[in-house]
C-alpha cells in the first residue's frame, strides 16, 4: 500500500518539473530573443557585452588555485547566449583595445550580464570594475606553440 503512495508522489511530483521546466524554457527563450538583454533589463547593445566585477573566491571552489588566474567567471545563462562552453578558451576585449585569452567558468548564482576576473586580467586589460569588456569563444582546436617570435613595432 506505501509503494503505491510513493508511486504516485513521484507522478506528481514529476508533473510539477516538467511544468516548472517548460516555464523555465520560455523566459529563456525570451532572453535569447532579445539579445543584449538579460534578466529582463538592458544589458548593452551587444550580447557579447559584460560588465566587469572582482572574481569571487569560494571556499568549496574545487578549482586549483594555480588555474583560478587564467579562469573568467560567468552565469550559466550568460555562458548559453554567449556561446561559451565550460573550460574552453574565450577572447576578451576592452574598450580600450586591449585583449586576454581566459577560460569560461560558470559559477553558481553568479549575476547575469557579469564576468568575474582576477585583478591581474583587469590590469591587463586596463578594465577596472564597473567598466564593459566584449567576450567572444574562441573556435578550433587549441594549437600549441613550439615557438614564439615577438618584434617591436
Amino acid at each position: 500500500m506505501s509503494s503505491k503512495k510513493n508511486k504516485s508522489k513521484a507522478n506528481r511530483a514529476s508533473e510539477g518539473d516538467s511544468s516548472l521546466l517548460s516555464k523555465e524554457t520560455s523566459s529563456d527563450s525570451s532572453n535569447l530573443q532579445t539579445p543584449g538583454r538579460e534578466g529582463g533589463r538592458r544589458a548593452s547593445l551587444h550580447s557579447n557585452s559584460f560588465t566587469v566585477i572582482d572574481f569571487i573566491d569560494k571556499a568549496d571552489d574545487k578549482t586549483p588555485k594555480s588555474c583560478r588566474s587564467t579562469l573568467v567567471q560567468l552565469s550559466l545563462n550568460s555562458m548559453k547566449s554567449a556561446g561559451v562552453c565550460i573550460g574552453r578558451p574565450v577572447l576578451l576585449t576592452s574598450l580600450t583595445g586591449r585583449q586576454e585569452v581566459c577560460l569560461g567558468w560558470p559559477a553558481a548564482s553568479f549575476p547575469a550580464g557579469k564576468v568575474g576576473l582576477q585583478k591581474c586580467a583587469q590590469n591587463n586589460l586596463r578594465a577596472r570594475s564597473g567598466e564593459e569588456v566584449t567576450l567572444h569563444p574562441l573556435t578550433g582546436p587549441v594549437l600549441r606553440a613550439e615557438e614564439v617570435v615577438l618584434s617591436n613595432r
